[in-house]
This record gives structure tokens, C-alpha cells and sequence, in this order.
């Protein structure tokens, strides 16, 4: 995805002449893109043009100044500020919006498995989710602070795929941290029993270390088939995002539509429901907002 930002020539991306705008959305099968195309219609006086870019390629366009919006992950921008994993370069004029959805690290292996802790996954064979991906990068944060990224055996898979060869005993663990639930989790757990494996406090200290943005976070029992307890694990913030000299009052506007029609907005995807408005406004650990966004979080009560 990097590589693509670096071949992609766009054109009307300044937020100048034509006032013209673009916003990285994500793929048309993502669950991005939808809530920018509701975002984009509750916009209806600003030209906004979509781009079907993913988190990482979006932190790097936004960076360059190429595109003016776009959808990430909280520790994805967080490695983009620092110039880490696939970024070659630091981006330190990236900002944070709103947070418009969560994630959290699904670690999912059978009933029956002995693989008990993220450590014991050394030895078995897990899908990473595909390359480039900021799921993949998540992955790697998280295995590499076990100790254990070097003694796993990876496979490379889109959700469905991985949760087809989960199925039928190719792979031993899924390694999905997404929005919850995931469908291909889902169907996974129509036929066979699962079970997610619990993050323990240290390992969830020694990511956070890494990478602040990725804190503890709680799933609910039921969330899945089999799943009966809470299970303690790392929540990840997909986040809206722009750059430190975007113009404040179009960020304010921005925000204070997204806010203002949360409810519109949320059709696109069920997990919207679940955000509340101060969970969409909250800090985020390793990153900054825009003044535009704090501004209307400070009118509307919500800092």
C-alpha cells in the first residue's frame, strides 16, 4: 500500500483552487468505505471526492499532502508519525478528527486447542490477514513483543480464506484484530467451537510500550458462538484523520456534521451503534487532534 501512495498522481487534493477535496476510504468491499459515502452525502456542500485507498497508504498520502482525509487505525499513525515498519519517512503533520469505529485483537484458535496464551501460538501455523494491511502490522506488534514473531508460522490470508482453512484444520489460529464480530469469525464458529484467547496484563504492557495507541480493551461474552466470559484483549480506534494544516473551520464543519448526524451516519455499519459521542471524541494516546475538531468537542461539552 505504501508503494502504491508513491505511484498514485492525483489531481484537485489541496484543500485550494476548485475546492476540490479527497478523502482515502478504504475499498468498496470495506467496511470503511460505506460510512465515508454516508459521511460524504451528509457533506453535500463540500466536493469530496473518495479514493479507495487503505489505512497505510492513507497515512502516507495524507502525510505528503496528496490526499486531504482519510480512515486509519490509532497505531497505524502512530508507526506513520515515527517512520516505522512500511513508513520510510516521518509524518509528524498528521491529525485525529474523530474515532468513528473500534477494533479489537481477536485471537481465535478451537476449544479444544492447548494454545491457551498469545505465547503459546510459537510452533503453530496462524493467518496474519493479508500483507500490507494495518491488521497485518497490528499482528506484528503484537507477536514481536511476545517474543514470539520469529516462531510462528505465517500465512497471509484474507479474512474468508483463513477462516475457510481455519476450518477445515489448515490453520491453527486466527489472528484478527478487527471490529467486532467479524463474519468470518462468524462462519468459523458455525462449524467449529472456538475460543479467543485472553491477553495477559504484562504482554498488553509491552505492547502499549511499543506502540501507545493500542490499550486494553474488553469483549463481551456472547460475542461469538462459545464465547461465555469476557476476554480481555487490545482495543485498536479507526479513526478519521487529516493534516495539521487543514483549514479549522472545515475540519469543525466535518466533525460537527459527522456528530450532529451520528445517527444517519450509522446505518452504513452496525457498529457504529456501539460508539457513543464521547468515545468518538476521546484522547487517543500517541496522537493529537486537529484544532478544528477540538473546537467543536469543546462547544459541545465533550472536553
Amino acid at each position: 500500500m505504501v508503494a502504491s501512495a508513491a505511484v498514485l498522481s492525483l489531481s484537485g487534493c489541496s484543500a485550494g483552487a476548485n475546492d476540490i477535496y479527497t478523502w482515502g476510504a478504504g475499498t468498496k468491499v470495506s467496511s470503511w468505505y460505506p460510512v465515508a459515502a454516508s459521511l460524504k452525502t451528509q457533506l453535500s456542500e463540500l466536493d469530496i471526492r473518495l479514493q479507495t485507498t487503505g489505512g497505510v497508504s492513507n497515512a502516507a498520502l495524507v502525510g505528503q499532502e496528496r490526499v486531504d482525509f482519510g480512515f486509519s487505525q490509532d497505531f497505524t499513525l502512530v508507526m506513520a508519525q515515527k517512520g516505522e515498519g512500511p513508513f520510510t519517512q516521518s509524518f509528524d503533520n498528521l491529525r485525529v478528527m474523530f474515532t468513528f469505529l473500534l477494533g479489537y485483537a481477536q485471537y481465535v484458535v478451537r476449544a479444544d486447542s492447548g494454545i491457551k496464551r498469545v505465547q503459546d501460538l510459537a510452533g503453530h501455523r496462524v493467518n496474519m490477514v493479508s500483507r500490507q494491511f494495518s491488521t497485518e502490522l497490528a499482528n506484528e506488534i503484537i507477536l514481536k513483543a511476545a517474543g514470539i514473531f520469529d516462531q510462528v508460522d505465517k500465512a497471509y490470508l484474507g479474512y474468508a480464506d483463513g477462516a475457510q482453512e481455519f476450518t477445515d484444520g489448515q490453520l491453527d489460529a486466527l489472528l484478527y484484530p478487527v471490529i467486532a464480530p467479524n463474519a468470518s469469525i462468524q462462519n468459523a464458529a458455525r462449524v467449529v467451537s472456538i475460543r479467543l484467547l485472553d491477553f495477559d496484563e504484562a504482554l498488553i504492557a509491552k505492547v502499549s510500550e511499543v506502540n501507545p495507541a493500542l490499550e486494553a480493551g474488553i469483549l463481551r461474552e456472547g460475542i461469538y458462538p462459545g464465547v461465555t466470559k469476557p476476554v480481555q484483549t487490545l482495543v485498536t480506534r479507526h479513526v478519521a484523520f487529516t493534516r495539521a494544516d487543514m483549514d479549522e473551520d472545515i475540519v469543525y464543519q466535518i466533525v460537527r456534521v459527522a456528530f450532529e448526524n451520528k445517527r444517519r451516519i450509522e446505518t452504513a455499519h452496525v457498529a457504529l451503534r456501539q460508539m457513543s459521542l464521547a468515545a468518538m471524541s476521546g484522547p487517543i494516546a500517541g496522537l493529537t487532534f486537529h484544532p478544528g475538531a477540538r473546537r467543536f468537542f469543546k462547544e459541545a461539552g465533550l472536553r
